[in-house]
């Protein structure tokens, strides 16, 4: 024996919850570990207080277990008890198994074991034809019976593969189906079903019909009183799969072939009762697909209508890819006591295997599973599934688990499951005559599965009240069934609380884990363990849910008509609230202006963020015939400009707030005055009034500036402000576009302004924008005096004249002021003419440093002849030799050859 009990499962199966705690489960081991290809758990069944287990492929033959619930032992049984004289001896190198135990299913008082897949030697040829066992208990010795065999000739069909064995069911009465989803009676005819009677079987003709007897399930399906019995094929006519239901005769009555091609369609079926007079059928389609998913698995929900049909109610379609959905149903009777039964629906290759448990009224309405079992390991976790009646006081079903890829069974003990309904009694909260406080009470009923005796889990429930002045006492308590069914719960309502908002209660229950760490009970899906309700505790008659104040507002204010803007930097403004109607819980007024801004709000009232509005409460309920006072609203009026033409109040007053149905809307405008006194005007022409132009200036040209300074020495800020510049019209100037150069404390900003059309006096306009106060703007006009033009200055006039006119436009650009400045330059030109006095000095000046000059050349000899005498003595001897050598020559002939 080999059983490992609960610490184990604490880390292997973490996510098993609810109804099937994973702190009460076992696993059911062989007592000699079996090979990993065994299959130990491919099939289950329960009877007489005894789990039976198969491991097909353990050996040649095949193993089956019994695990003792009382007991909790295991042990092999001997299958060497089992007739076997249609068991011929192995050829020595036949490989073929048995299958012992590939299916199993309980009866009345009997079990039923078959072997699909064992041999025989008609004729001296080994062919597969497969068997079948039945075993009961008679005092206390288990007796063993083979089921009739096919006829020797039927043996030898299909190539000895009949799989004779590879279903079983057994009806109410002890009738033994049993499946050969690959006999062949004929070559014309299709697969066939045998129904046995313990002593002969009856085959059930049938044509083209392939697999027929892959799964069988008896019911009352399409009458009230007879047996049908509903037979599967996986394939059907197309590769979809169909339904056939026979009689109590074995007469074919119906078919549903609602497959799809390659689903699987029919290789589960599982007679449901689900409240009706008839039974239901689910059918398992474990291969089933849809849009790009593969082998999700799904199962189809039959329910019976009229008096002889079912139909199709529900497809339950798998999730997960490959997960084979559908491959194992088992009913696991009624847990919850609505008089339908619940299911557990296997999984075995969503990951490593799941189990998913539904209740019967969560199959008819479309709800999902219920609870999922799902284990860390252990491969194929859901591929067999059986029902295990309890012998405990808890009368409620446990569930084997068969997980054959990892060798292994589980048993997950089951938790009863009840349904407790939870409800409300509020008083007349509107004509209580105590309105600080009122009680009301909260109720549970529960509903027990029909064998449930005793529920020692603690249910508390919960209750959670929401609302700004109301207060709950006691929020939870825990019920039993012996506890009185109400209990009374007090509120708390303070007469200054707001009570035209809802009170909003949450009530849940809970079933709460022992120190154990196991609940005895869980709450069903029926249960009604979560229910809100809003209840209104306003003392208001005319309208449930709506109080009616009729409220009226008288403002008050510091303003005068009309209002001098400047003379104050802030103003006073109040509402006075007055009801005469019902009491006002969330009474509230709103004030905004538009070109203001409050600048300090009084207590209770906040400020938009976004909007810059203002909303005031009142701490407390107006009640009929009371006044309610805002306070002193403070605003600022330092922001008002000339564009203003009124201050304007809007105050909206609310019954209740934000309730724009109810909305009064009002405004106080208050006309704007404006004092223009501090804007200072003047004007400067730079370098100085008088520009000399020079010789130079004539070839060159000049530039001079023409300057004007604007100053606010105001009380508030002016906007739309523009000025003209009107200029003296000269051929000899030129003047370029004027700057205008605004200046407050440390900023400083400059623009250009716009030239008109040339030859315009007027053609020089600035459009200042702002004029803030305490700003200083002074416009640049830049004049220059064009080269060449002296002509033009001595024929024209050579004043320069320009005038700056200064306009602060309103709302509508109507002028508010307007005032002027001007400023002269006087053009001079240079000549050359001297005055005769300076001339005459510098005459004078210049005569006496000419005859200083004379005499002291003459001091130093200069220009004196004293060797005049000898010079002209020299002269004369000179002259007298050249006469006296001109004589000598002319008597002397050949003098001249001779020289």
């Amino acid at each position: 024996m080999r059983i490992i009990h609960f610490i184990y499962l604490q880390t292997c199966l973490s996510t098993v919850v609810a109804v099937y705690s994973k702190e009460y489960m076992s696993i059911v081991g062989p007592q000699i570990p079996l090979n990993n290809n065994s299959h130990y758990g491919y099939s289950i069944a329960y009877f007489d207080k005894q789990l039976f287990i198969s491991a097909p492929a353990a050996d040649n033959i095949g193993h089956i277990y019994s695990y003792n619930i009382i007991s909790d032992t295991v042990k092999k049984i001997d299958t060497s008890m089992f007739p076997r004289s249609h068991m011929f001896p192995r050829l020595n190198n036949d490989k073929t198994d048995y299958w012992m135990g590939a299916s199993i299913k309980t009866g009345p008082t009997f079990l039923v074991i078959c072997a699909p897949r064992a041999v025989s030697q008609p004729y001296g040829a080994t062919v597969t034809v497969g068997t079948c066992f039945k075993l009961s208990h008679q005092e206390d010795k288990t007796i063993v019976k083979r089921l009739p065999d096919l006829a020797e000739a039927d043996k030898q069909s299909n190539g000895g593969m009949n799989s004779y064995g590879w279903s079983i069911e057994v009806d109410h009465r002890g009738r033994i189906l049993v499946g050969g989803p690959a006999v062949v009676q004929d070559k014309n005819s299709g697969v066939e079903i045998f129904y046995n009677d313990d002593i002969s079987p009856t085959l059930v003709n049938t044509t083209n019909i392939i697999n027929l007897g892959y799964s069988i399930v008896s019911g009352n399906f399409l009458t009230n009183t007879e047996v049908t019995y509903a037979v599967s094929t996986t394939y059907g006519e197309h590769g979809e799969g169909e339904i056939l239901f026979f009689d109590e005769k074995v007469k074919y009555i119906n078919m549903l072939d609602h497959g799809e091609v390659g689903s699987m369609y029919g290789a589960v079926l599982c007679a449901a009762r689900l409240g009706h007079t008839r039974t239901s059928l689910l059918v398992g389609a474990p291969t089933f697909a849809s849009n790009s998913q593969y082998n999700t698995g799904a199962v189809y929900l039959y329910i019976p209508v009229n008096k002889t049909e079912i139909i199709l109610y529900r497809i339950i379609k798998g999730t997960v890819d490959g997960g084979h959905f559908g491959s194992a149903i088992a009913n696991l009777g009624d847990l919850d006591g609505d008089n339908k039964e619940d299911f557990a629906i296997g999984a075995p290759y969503e990951g490593l295997g799941a189990v998913y448990i539904y209740t019967g009224s969560g199959l008819l309405s479309d709800q999902t599973w219920w609870r999922k079992i799902q284990p860390e390991k252990f491969k194929s976790f859901g591929f067999s599934l059986v029902s295990l009646p309890t012998i405990s006081e808890k009368r409620c079903n446990d569930l084997a688990v068969g997980a054959p890829l990892s060798n292994h069974v589980f048993i997950l003990k089951c938790i009863p499951v009840t349904t407790i309904e939870i409800y409300t009694e509020f008083p007349d909260l509107q004509n209580r005559s105590n309105q600080t406080f009122f009680q009301f009470f909260i109720c549970h009923k529960f509903i027990y599965p029909t064998n449930l005796k005793l529920i020692k889990s603690k249910i508390r429930i919960h209750v959670q009240m929401t609302h700004s002045s109301a207060t709950l006492q006691k929020k939870s308590y825990y019920v039993s069934t012996t506890m009185k069914k109400c209990q009374a719960r007090n509120v708390l309502t303070p007469i200054k609380g707001n009570y035209d908002e809802l009170l909003k209660f949450n009530f849940t229950a809970v079933v709460e884990t022992p120190k154990k760490g196991v609940p005895d009970i869980v709450l069903s899906d029926r249960s009604i363990i979560s229910l809100q309700k809003s209840v209104w505790a306003a003392n208001c008659r005319l309208m449930y849910g709506h109080c009616l104040p009729q409220l009226k507002a008288e403002p008050s204010s510091s303003f005068s008509i009309p209002y001098k803007v400047g003379l104050q930097k802030t103003e006073q403004f109040s509402l006075v609230i007055k009801n005469s109607g019902e009491i006002a819980y969330d009474a509230c007024a709103v004030v905004w202006l538009p070109r203001a801004l409050m600048k300090h709000i009084p207590p209770g009232c906040t400020r938009d963020g976004i909007t810059q509005r203002v909303v005031c409460k009142p701490s407390e309920p107006i009640p009929s015939g009371s006044k309610w006072k805002t306070g002193n609203i403070e605003i600022d009026t330092t922001s008002l400009t000339n564009k203003d033409e009124s201050i304007d109040i809007h105050y909206d007053i609310y019954g209740h707030c934000g309730n724009e149905t109810e909305k009064q809307s009002s405004k106080l405008s208050f006309p704007l005055v404006f004092g223009f006194d501090g804007i200072v005007i003047s004007g400067a022409s730079s370098p100085n009034k008088v520009l000399n132009i020079s010789i130079e200036d004539v070839s060159s040209g000049k530039q001079f500036h023409h300057i004007y300074t604007i100053i606010n020495n105001g009380a508030f800020d002016l906007v739309d402000v523009k000025c003209k510049i009107l200029r003296s019209d000269r051929s000899y100037l030129e003047y370029n576009t004027p700057t205008v150069i605004q200046t407050k404390g440390n900023t400083t900003s400059s623009q250009t302004c716009v030239l008109g059309e040339e030859g315009q006096i007027e053609d020089m306009i600035c459009n200042i924008g702002e004029l803030l106060k305490a700003s200083e703007i002074v416009v640049l006009l830049p004049i220059r005096f064009l080269p060449n033009t002296f002509s033009n200055i001595i024929n024209e006039n050579r004043t320069i004249y320009t005038v700056l006119s200064l306009e602060i436009l309103g709302n509508t650009s109507k002028v508010l002021y307007s005032n002027t400045a001007s400023t002269r330059t006087l053009l001079e030109p240079q000549t050359t003419s001297v005055p005769v006095w300076i001339s005459i000095i510098a005459f004078l000046i210049a005569l006496f440093i000419l005859i200083i000059i004379v005499l002291v050349l003459r001091e130093c000899g200069f220009l004196k002849r004293k060797n005049k005498t000898n010079l002209e003595r020299l002269k004369n001897t000179i002259h007298s030799r050249h006469q006296r050598g001109s004589q000598n020559v002319s008597l002397c002939p050949g003098h001249e050859e001779q020289e």
